[in-house]
């Protein structure tokens, strides 16, 4: 039996940062952010086959919550079990809470 790419073990810190990419550049909802991950995480570092993605993206659709969100945690499921699937929560929500608890701060210096 060949290696494919299932068999090969993906560095954590490589797919991290890969997530966090996709959280800074993927504004404007589920249908934009399913692109980026197509885009980066299929076509760009095969972390899955387009067909795996549509069908977390199918699982995650029908359960209640954000799908984009869900859809990246099952990735990070799928490439590293539930320890990588946390830290991509935290990887993929970290750039919009650090962007909102400054803006929390930063309101009362704005004026009127």
């Amino acid at each position: 039996m060949g290696m494919d790419r299932h068999d090969k073990r993906i560095p954590w810190s490589t797919f991290l940062k890969d997530v966090f990419i996709c959280s800074l550049g993927s504004y404007g909802g589920p249908e934009a952010q399913f692109g980026v991950f197509t885009d980066q995480l299929v076509t760009k570092k095969k972390y899955l086959t387009e067909e795996e993605l549509a069908e977390l993206i199918a699982l995650t659709i029908i359960l209640p919550g954000p799908s984009s969100t869900q859809t990246i945690v099952a990735v990070g499921h799928k490439v590293g079990g539930q320890g990588l699937a946390l830290l991509t929560m935290l990887a993929w929500s970290l750039p919009v809470l650090v962007l909102m608890t400054l803006l929390s701060f930063l309101i009362p210096f704005l004026g009127n």
